[in-house]
């Protein structure tokens, strides 16, 4: 029997924070362990802040600029991998140290390059970003790319003149531990937060200018004004863009806002959920809403970027500038039971499609090609 191939999945700096990037790789290098595959050994390696690096100042990014763009590629060649796969696309440029004929390169959505160019609303200047620019042209260079989305596929051919032929869309999975609760967990996490036990409760997520917060708190305003007791619970870290948003609403009273969730802990949060809120400019794929749906939460949401496709028809998605209409379908969800049923019942069922055993298998395919 031949020896098994190594593949090597090189991760991101921990000092880079980047949570779904920490997520897609515990995930998948789980998974793919779990499948145990004859013809592979999986290893994951990490870089790590080093010498000079280290010293540098926080100041205008620099030490992390350093780190990614200097200190990885020089470190990433030192390890041994018949396969190497650079999980986050951020990090693409390692492929200056690596074998592009054996390097797979996962891109997660190419929203800086969008951003920069005036593609994706939300910014008042956008501004070219130039390192972005530049890790893309390492794209083309890889033996194959993997796209979260058929709609990071259609970008990456678009924007960055990737050939079609070389590109797999393998979806990402969702952690089993996204799940309905039973009633009694669900009471007692909104006790924790001061949650009546009869409030509606409206959820957003994130802090980045592309989850679209401000049209978030607009069609909060217009839901309550229909259904008075509701709730918005706000996840994600505290901006100044936020701060102001709150202010000028006068809803503050009426908003939770919890800076920091723990992984582990988001099941609970959506489970606490009446409706989850995702207006986004742009998604490369768009986790949440297909978390709330396995928690079984209803899920209202815009018809942008990847979420027409990973949210499919199981969420209502609509328009991320139409106020109105995002917060008729927000009042409906709260307000008719029947249709809060149903759209349960199709979240539950397409929240399904999506497990991480069946993207490491998709990855695996890719190695194989690669090793071919």
């Amino acid at each position: 029997m031949a020896a098994a191939s190594r593949v090597l999945l090189l991760r991101n700096f921990a000092e880079d924070r980047r949570l779904s990037m920490e997520v897609y790789a515990d995930q998948l290098f789980a998974a793919l362990r779990r499948r145990r595959p004859r013809d592979f050994d999986f290893a994951a390696y990490r870089p790590a802040l080093r010498g000079a690096t280290r010293r540098l100042p926080e100041l205008l990014n620099l030490r992390m600029r350093a780190a990614r763009y200097i200190d990885y590629p020089s470190q990433a060649g030192r390890q041994h991998g018949d396969v190497r796969h650079v999980l986050d696309h951020a990090y693409a440029h390692v492929l200056r140290a690596a074998n592009p004929k054996r390097t797979v390169v996962t891109v997660h959505d190419l929203t800086p390059i969008l951003a920069g160019r005036g593609m994706i609303p939300g910014i008042r200047r956008p501004r070219r970003s130039w390192l972005a620019e530049w890790t893309s042209r390492y794209y083309r260079r890889a033996a194959a790319l993997i796209a979260v989305s058929e709609n990071t596929k259609r970008d990456l051919v678009a924007h960055c003149g990737c050939e079609p032929s070389r590109i797999r869309v393998v979806n990402p999975g969702i952690d089993p531990g996204f799940r309905e609760l039973p009633t009694t967990a669900r009471a007692l996490i909104r006790q924790r937060h001061g949650i009546a036990p009869d409030q509606k409760v409206v959820l957003i997520t994130g802090h980045q200018y592309y989850k679209n917060q401000a049209t978030s708190m607009a069609v909060f305003a217009r839901v309550r004004a229909q259904l008075p007791a509701a709730l918005l619970v706000r996840v994600g870290r505290t901006t100044a863009a936020w701060r102001s948003l709150l202010r000028a609403s006068g809803l503050a009273a009426h908003v939770v806002e919890l800076d920091h969730v723990a992984a582990h802990d988001m099941p609970g949060i959506y489970n606490v959920a009446d409706c989850l809120l995702f207006p986004s400019w742009y998604e490369g794929f768009g986790l949440p809403p297909v978390e709330a749906m396995a928690c079984g939460t209803p899920v209202v949401a815009s018809n942008a970027g990847a979420l027409p496709e990973s949210a499919g028809q199981a969420a209502i998605l609509l328009p991320p500038h139409d106020v109105d209409a995002l917060a008729g379908a927000v009042v409906r969800v709260l307000d008719d039971d029947t249709l809060r049923r149903r759209q349960v019942a199709a979240g539950r069922a397409h929240a399904a499609r999506f497990s991480w055993d069946a993207a490491a298998d998709g990855v695996l395919d890719v190695y194989r090609s690669v090793i071919a």
